[in-house]
């Protein structure tokens, strides 16, 4: 089971052909298969840190 989002690139034409193409390739899980799930996590490390540029004087 997967949620998809988007972000990031402006959302154009040709995006919003991709998201419709993953989309037509799904389907619903029944109420059994939903409730069958259970969340996961995925630990990882942030370098965000490392792009944060220096104030400029």
């Amino acid at each position: 089971m997967a949620y998809i989002g988007y972000s990031g690139a402006q959302l154009d034409e040709g995006a919003v052909a991709a998201l419709r193409r993953l989309a037509a390739r799904t389907r619903l899980p029944s109420p059994g298969q939903r409730q069958a799930t259970s969340p996961t996590t995925s630990d990882q490390i942030n370098h965000f840190d490392r792009y944060i540029l220096a104030p400029m004087h």
